[in-house]
């Protein structure tokens, strides 16, 4: 949301919460947008969109002019939000903590780069490689 919203300043927020605020729908149809509006579902609502645009890119001019909020994933939020932009209030909702796993073949079955991958995500994590 931009700095100067109402809720920029909470240390968190609920869903519910920005259900109650003009908000910016990104990319419709799409995973997010079915996430959103099937936990809007589960609270009775829908959620209602000023506008909807296809990239997050032009998601964040609009909520950086304020013209509402968006729900998004962090890991693209963050780049948006330099200079003082955004304000970035993360969502205090189980559901709205990403997990990400890593699939791969067997190990013998595994290219080079794969393998340097996985032991390198494995060190990261401070787990045995």
């Amino acid at each position: 949301m931009a700095p100067s919203h109402p809720l920029a300043r909470r240390p968190t927020l609920s869903y519910a919460d920005t259900l109650e605020q003009l908000s910016v729908g990104v990319a419709p149809g799409g995973l997010m947008d079915q996430l959103l509006r099937r936990q809007a579902a589960l609270l009775g609502r829908l959620p209602v969109h000023r506008i909807q645009v296809s990239s997050i890119d032009a998601a964040c001019r609009i909520v950086a002019a304020g013209l509402g909020l968006a729900v998004l994933p962090r890991e693209v939020a963050v780049p948006h939000a330099g200079a003082g932009r955004l304000a970035l209030v993360p969502l205090a909702e189980p559901w709205a903590q990403r997990r990400f796993v890593i699939a791969l073949r067997p190990l013998p079955l595994q290219s080079a780069g794969a393998k340097l991958l996985a032991a390198h995500l494995q060190a990261a994590a401070g787990e045995p490689v």
